[in-house]
């Protein structure tokens, strides 16, 4: 069964490029709101209703292209190893078929409660 709620993040999202970690005497000054949704024994984090459609359409594809990125002209190759996305920070047993289902399940239902209010 999953669980939802909604808590004040305080600015400590690590790898998050377009927000970046705020100093620990800033973050009280501007709360921010996260929806969380717990399923499958991981707790998945939402600044947005728009974040949670990107998770949505990941899971909702049974298989997914190569993680493998191209390496841009004139770069290091080892920048590349430095790169990461969010969805292979994911760990792999949430990509099986009856948990990837239960997974999907609780997104849609988070969305549901967002638009409803109740979250």
């Amino acid at each position: 069964m999953a669980r939802f709620w909604k808590q004040l993040n305080d600015g400590r999202r690590f790898g998050d490029l377009d927000w970046p970690s705020q100093p620990s005497y800033a973050r009280s000054l501007d709360p921010k709101e996260e929806f969380c949704v717990n399923v499958c024994s991981f707790t998945f984090h939402f600044e947005s209703k728009a974040e949670i459609g990107e998770y949505i359409a990941f899971f909702e594809r049974q298989t997914h292209p190569s993680s493998r990125l191209p390496v841009p002209e004139g770069a290091d190759r080892f920048d590349r190893w430095h790169m990461q996305r969010w969805f292979e920070r994911l760990p792999m047993y949430l990509q099986e078929e009856a948990k990837r289902k239960k997974v999907l399940k609780a997104l849609h239902k988070a969305v549901t409660l967002i638009d409803a209010g109740k979250l």
